[in-house]
């Protein structure tokens, strides 16, 4: 939704978690703080009380572009030592899926973002062990992820799991950003990719509030990078999270804000 209309609004991008806090300086990504989920990236879940620099072993990018910090995870992007640009890691916690890496497993160092590339889904899939599937022989139609205790009875039609990345191995990011537990990504098309948890509508896709048919498996979330198309008619500048809730700038100098309101954060007028 539009918060308003500004002309030569300037964009700030800040991220901040409880507990870590992680910086680039030049290609260097320094860390610092609680390490229970293996956030700090380093290999251990050992906390440090200054600040340690991840080294080359750690962080597979040659130049670091920028980062950002969830509550126990942590995202950056780069350039690798082949010239790839825009390339995307994640590490620490992963509960919600939000280090987008096609599972939930945690990670203490650094892994590559998985970017699935299948077609737009073209049919609707009941049976949750399609889904991999379909995707294996380039039609990616089916929902979730495949769960060993679904029974017959059990079977829903509910609306598949986009997975709208179609062209090349990832696109071009020029921008991350993070809430508690999701991850969001802007490329250079001013696109927004998101993954995680979208238990408040925070990833910017329909699940939580427009389909009366829960999900399958009871969780709201991605554990794959999705397109964000409510913004698909945009070009987006910047996009920034808080603990449950984002925000985009577009080049219109427009503000579109989604996520929880309950205490008016998005600047709606409402709750």
């Amino acid at each position: 939704r539009k918060a308003r209309s500004s002309r030569g609004l300037s964009w700030l991008v800040a991220a901040l978690m409880v507990g870590l806090l992680p910086y680039a300086d030049g290609n260097s990504i320094y860390v610092v703080g609680y390490n229970d989920y293996g956030q700090l990236g380093l290999g251990d879940y050992l906390q440090r009380s200054t600040q340690t620099r991840m080294i080359a072993t750690d962080m597979p990018l040659q130049t670091v572009r920028g980062v950002a910090a969830g509550l126990y995870h942590n995202i950056v992007f780069g350039e690798l030592a082949d010239g790839d640009v825009g390339v995307v890691y994640t590490w620490g916690r992963n509960t919600k899926g939000q280090l987008g890496t096609g599972s939930k497993l945690q990670t203490s160092t650094p892994t590559l973002v998985k970017w699935d590339i299948c077609p737009e889904p073209n049919s609707w899939v009941c049976t949750p062990k399609l889904c991999k599937e379909l995707c294996d022989v380039g039609s990616c139609t089916g929902f979730g992820r495949e769960n060993p205790w679904w029974k017959a009875s059990d079977m829903h039609c509910v609306k598949p799991q986009d997975k709208q990345w179609t062209g090349g191995t990832h696109p071009q990011v020029i921008q991350v950003a993070t809430t508690e537990d999701a991850s969001f990504v802007l490329t250079v098309e001013g696109n927004v990719y998101s993954w995680g948890s979208n238990d408040w509508g925070q990833l910017g896709i329909t699940d939580f509030e427009e389909e009366d048919i829960a999900r399958p498996d009871g969780e709201y979330l991605r554990d794959v990078p999705q397109f964000v198309k409510l913004l698909k008619d945009e070009i987006v500048l910047g996009v920034v999270g808080g603990a449950f809730h984002v925000a985009a700038l577009t080049d219109r100098g427009e503000l579109w804000v989604w996520g929880q309101n309950a205490e008016g954060q998005l600047g709606l007028g409402d709750f």
